[in-house]
């Protein structure tokens, strides 16, 4: 017969084995399977009065449970930083902003997982040409 302290060990073994084949305990070391970014497309008017974005991140599991994970390990990049700027380039959250015409893309890096979201920005529309003169006519008083 097990000791009563050999008992509780026993049970203690079982309950955490069983919690974490169950997947509940992704601070046991559930390792990142995927990735989302919010929103999931990008499309910037350099028309518009807010010329920026805010994206977000959240790293799951492999049976789809958001993991609470260390944020200053996201990393975001553009793909084109002349069309698009990206900052903070850590955390959960960062802001892109629109810096040109054209499409690029933006990458949000975990621990070997990444997702791509496209951006697009849509150019300030052209200022209609000033008439030039074609002829001065000057009259005396």
């Amino acid at each position: 017969m097990l000791s009563k302290k050999s008992q509780r060990l026993v049970m203690v073994s079982v309950l955490i084995l069983a919690l974490g084949l169950s997947g509940c305990m992704s601070f046991f070391g559930a390792k990142p399977a995927s990735m989302a970014v919010t929103p999931e497309e990008i499309v910037i008017d350099l028309d518009d009065e807010d010329t920026s974005v805010t994206v977000k991140a959240e790293v799951y599991d492999k049976r789809g449970n958001p993991l609470a994970v260390d944020s200053t390990k996201i990393e975001w990049s553009v793909a084109d930083p002349a069309i698009a700027a990206v900052e903070p380039e850590t955390g959960a959250e960062a802001v892109v902003t629109g810096l040109a015409e054209g499409e690029t893309t933006l990458t949000a890096a975990f621990g070997g997982i990444s997702v791509d979201v496209p951006i697009t920005v849509d150019g300030k529309e052209p200022e209609p040409p000033v008439p030039a003169a074609t002829e001065l006519i000057v009259t005396p008083d």
